[in-house]
């Protein structure tokens, strides 16, 4: 029977999702803004990691998502988060530790993995780094690190993390002190509780 586990975070505060990527790849990388490089002492229980993008995502993401391999793909994308971050303290990812069955093959545990991130993160417009790791002796403890985005994605780059509410007429929505109402891009606490 699979003991349940979740533990979600955030990466902010002066440090770096790059730090959390070397260690989920199990593979050095590099934060271009602070010079540093990450490592990972462990390689051994890596089965098996994703980049997922957003359905009609820019070409720029796109392109991002397919050169190199996967942990390039991921060193690619969080030192972009950085570059668009104007405030060094900000929170740059989203990241969780989910347990996953161990009565589910690797391939069956990887298709509920993509489902989910698919269903839930990649459908509310987050980029999406995934790695699922098993222990490789007894095929104990499959597990998965993900990391999405806090932004949403434009032609340009990634855009505001607060979005302006719109009336029926397209129009921005203000409140009883004429201010514009914004909403969070990547929800509120209850947004989190549905995930």
């Amino acid at each position: 029977m699979a003991i349940p586990h979740f533990r979600g975070d955030f990466v902010g505060a002066g440090k770096s999702p790059l730090s959390s990527a070397a260690y989920n790849h199990r593979t050095p990388m590099t934060d271009l803004s602070m010079k540093a490089r990450f490592y990972s002492k462990s390689d051994h229980d890596l089965v098996h990691a994703e980049i997922a993008i957003p359905l009609h995502a820019p070409a720029w993401i796109a392109r991002l998502a397919e050169t190199g391999t996967v942990a390039e793909q991921s060193a690619a994308l969080w030192n972009t988060v950085i570059v668009n971050e104007r405030n060094e303290l900000a929170q740059t990812a989203q990241k969780f530790i989910v347990a996953l069955p161990r009565e589910l093959t690797i391939a069956q545990n990887i298709e509920l993995v993509r489902e989910y991130v698919a269903s839930e993160l990649t459908a509310r417009g987050f980029v999406v780094d995934w790695v699922l790791h098993v222990d490789p002796d007894n095929a104990g403890n499959p597990h998965v690190h993900i990391m999405h985005t806090l932004r949403p994605l434009t032609e340009g780059g990634f855009g505001p993390k607060r979005i302006a509410l719109r009336d029926d007429d397209g129009g921005v929505r203000r409140n009883a002190q004429n201010k514009i109402v914004y909403r969070q891009f990547m929800g509120d606490r209850g947004t989190l509780i549905d995930l």
